[in-house]
């Protein structure tokens, strides 16, 4: 255990075999053990594990009994004690027994430890049922090579009557096959298991089918080698691939109609993976349980996904074999707040461990388009669909592709979208469900943090900023300006956030857990653009800016994501409990290989939001250019009415100063520059004021976000003033000169009258409205 204030731990036991030696496992004799299952009572539906292996849980009298029979036929009986349930360890055998008899779900996911020839029970999910078999076999790749045609013609015929009539490869067996990979047991007439005359041992037909397709697979591979050899006549090649033909034929059917014994669930999320492009990446992630790729199917996935990959020399050290504990340590918050509960732990550790000791699967989340609607699907294992591990992946995308396109909807209103997707009747509460990134990260963050910029947003930014064009004046080149650079219509481009360890560390039995992620981007143009982008590199050797600026854009937002989105409240503690998950997928992953199995610490079970079925769209940030303009008249009629009595004072001192210093010039500039730069400054926000009075609502809402303007504001209100001041002294100076000709009486007088006529000139001279800079909004 470790106590540091920085740091939180967790501790973990596994089941590990009290002594590694030897044991030869004893093969039982069918016969008596058919004796004994008269005494015998099933407890679950018959289980088929990844190997191949059939294993069934017994009840014989008040004790629990388990029988693994493998590929050869071997029969393994587990004792009561060596069966273990993974969610409750210390339960003896008869809780277990009462467990299992009271549940209405007669199907269960067991792991089985050839090591410790134990068995591991996990309560079995729906997702389960697909499995790969791999089949050892010697090859002999010359079957045919010297072998006369005629010869080789008649023995392929042989072969191939032999996969269909004599073989396995028929409906019959696809039929059988999908039944057993469901956990039927098939019965013959007398209602007794049915038995292969063979061997006398129960029926195999998915071992059956596997080995004639492989079969089916030597023949294919046998007459493409023998198409090589230029001793064949046209008739007998063509009746060469003829055979070939219907080999594959016969192949790619027992193919489609075995691959639907998956379970409902698997064959849809195998299909949208298929459909959504997606196979490439998911099977990235899961490198020894991949799923079939259709022509087109490939892509990387636009979500979030965990890195799959062994903790390398976990056991090696003979200390580490005989470890039955470890402790996790993992960093707090930068303050110091705890990312997740220890009832959150718990529910990912057993959620981690259903789905990868059951299914195999490592955490992977997309999220797509529905066909005829702006709403978006999950694409996610059936493993994780309604858990707390589905729901931090779901949400770390769903923010992400807010954070890329300005904001996102509150989780609350995500979680109640798909009762009732309908815009017409939830328009109006959406737009309070809203969460702008803007505002929030506004509200929420620190100093340069608090500044957001959507994808798009900083594609403009880009562009705005751009020097190409003075580069490409200065060294003459000629690069004529293309529409069609400046749309990304067509274009597939997905942003991703990958799980991943930055170290493991490992002291003793203490794991230092480090965690990171890393966001990666994939720009796939429309075939169009990508015609137009090939032309513009071949006459110009290089890409044109736009496409540049978009490249630029995308590699600031994955830096931004990594850097900025991670700190937001909102995102953190996901963040922190994906670092947890990749971690325990790795680690679980690891223990699986070397046949140990995590006993997990019991907990009541509470109800957790899984991933939302349907997502609600996203809003998306779009860029436009609006004037702000201000009405001059309105302007100098507010500052009159609303200053009068500092403008008097100031132009009374003003004038009278004049007055009296004749000869001297600019005498505006030197004197009385307090009162001056007061009335600037109450000239300012009357310009402020009648700028937002002209603005449209959204231009408004950015004004009161935004003091970006307050230096244009400056040099508006500077400049109605000067033109003020400026008509003043020029018609004072005329007077100066009248001054003293005509010897006036009563000069105050003349000045005030004066003061109030030229305030009224100056505002009513020009033109009223004038645009002030151009304002850039999101």
């Amino acid at each position: 255990m470790v106590n540091s204030p920085s740091q939180i731990t967790s501790l973990l036991n596994l089941s590990t075999p009290k002594e590694f030696a030897s044991k030869r496992i004893q093969p039982i004799n069918y016969d008596k053990v058919d004796l004994l299952k008269q005494k015998l009572i099933p407890l679950i539906i018959p289980f088929y594990d990844g190997e191949g292996r059939i294993i069934q849980l017994w009840k014989m009298e008040d004790k629990l009994v388990g029988a693994v029979l493998d590929r050869e036929g071997q029969l393994v009986i587990i004792p009561g004690k060596k069966i273990i349930n993974s969610l409750n360890p210390p339960e003896p055998p008869a809780k277990l027994i009462a467990r299992l008899e009271s549940c209405s779900v007669r199907k269960w996911g067991i792991a089985y430890d050839i090591h410790t020839l134990s068995l591991s029970i996990w309560p079995h999910l729906e997702a389960a049922g697909k499995h790969n078999y791999a089949l050892a076999g010697k090859i002999d790749r010359k079957k045919y090579d010297q072998v006369p045609p005629h010869e080789v013609i008649k023995d392929a015929n042989e072969r191939l009557i032999n996969l269909t009539e004599n073989g396995a490869l028929n409906r019959y067996h696809y039929t059988a096959y999908r039944k057993e990979a469901q956990g039927i047991i098939l019965l013959n007439r007398e209602g007794k298991p049915l038995l292969n005359p063979k061997n006398g041992r129960p029926y195999d037909h998915i071992d059956d089918v596997k080995n004639f397709q492989k079969a089916g697979k030597n023949i294919i591979r046998d007459i493409k080698l023998r198409l090589r050899f230029d001793d064949l006549t046209a008739n007998e090649r063509k009746e060469l691939e003829s055979i070939l033909a219907k080999t594959s034929k016969i192949l790619d059917d027992s193919y489609k109609f075995t691959t639907k014994a998956a379970t409902p669930a698997h064959k849809q999320f195998y299909q949208t993976l298929q459909q959504t492009r997606l196979t490439n990446s998911y099977n990235s992630t899961h490198p020894h349980s991949p799923i079939p790729a259709k022509a087109g199917a490939g892509g990387e996935i636009g979500g979030v996904a965990c890195s799959m990959e062994y903790i390398e020399g976990l056991f090696d050290s003979p200390d580490a074999l005989f470890e039955n504990i470890h402790f996790f340590c993992t960093p707090q918050l930068p303050e110091g707040e705890f990312p997740f509960s220890n009832e959150e732990l718990q529910h990912i550790l057993r959620e981690l461990a259903l789905g990868i000791y059951v299914d195999n699967a490592i955490p992977f989340f997309s999220l797509h388009f529905k066909q005829g609607t702006a709403d978006l699907f999950p694409v996610i294992h059936p493993a994780y669909e309604n858990t707390l591990v589905g729901r931090v992946i779901s949400m770390l995308d769903y923010m992400m592709k807010g954070y890329l396109n300005g904001g996102i909807y509150s989780e609350e209103f995500v979680d109640e979208w798909y009762k009732n997707p309908d815009w017409n009747k939830k328009s109006s509460s959406a737009l309070e469900k809203l969460i702008s990134f803007e505002e929030y990260c506004k509200a929420y963050l620190k100093d340069g943090d608090k500044n957001y910029f959507a994808v798009n947003g900083l594609t403009h930014l880009i562009k705005s900023k751009r020097l190409w064009d003075k580069i490409h004046d200065a060294l003459f080149v000629d690069e004529p300006y293309e529409k069609i650079f400046e749309s990304q219509e067509g274009f597939k481009n997905s942003f991703r956030i990958i799980a991943k360890q930055n170290s493991y560390r490992k002291e003793e039995n203490l794991f230092l857990i480090d965690t990171d992620f890393e966001v990666r981007y994939t720009i796939e143009p429309s075939p169009t653009y990508n015609e137009a982008l090939a032309k513009h590199v071949r006459k110009y050797g290089c890409m044109p800016a736009a496409y540049t600026d978009l490249e630029n854009a995308y590699e600031l937002m994955s830096e931004r994501i990594h850097n900025h989105m991670v700190k937001m409240p909102l995102c953190r503690h996901y963040f922190s409990m994906l670092g947890i998950i990749n971690f325990f997928s790795s680690y679980f992953s690891t223990l699986k290989k070397y046949g140990k199995v995590p006993i997990l610490p019991s907990c009541e079970q509470s109800l957790v939001h899984g991933c939302p079925p349907l997502f609600p769209y996203l809003p998306i940030s779009i860029h436009h250019t609006e004037k702000l303009e201000v009405n001059k008249r309105e302007i100098m009629r507010q500052f009159l009415k609303s200053h009068e009595g500092k403008l008097k004072g100031y132009f009374k001192s003003l004038s009278e100063l004049m007055l009296l210093h004749r000869e001297e010039e600019n005498l505006e500039k030197k004197f009385f520059l307090d009162q001056k730069t007061a009335l600037l400054d109450l000239l300012q926000e009357i310009v402020k004021k009648n700028a937002f009075q002209h603005a449209n609502l959204s231009v408004q809402t950015y004004l009161n976000q935004n003091d970006l303007f307050q230096p244009t504001y400056k040099r508006v209100a500077s400049l109605y003033f000067e033109q003020i001041l400026s008509d003043y002294v020029e018609i004072l100076k005329n007077l100066k000169n009248n001054y003293y000709s005509l010897k006036l009486s009563e000069p105050k007088a003349s000045t005030t009258v004066v003061n109030v006529n030229i305030a009224f000139f100056a505002f009513d001279n020009g033109s009223n409205k004038h645009s002030l800079d151009a304002y850039d909004a999101n």
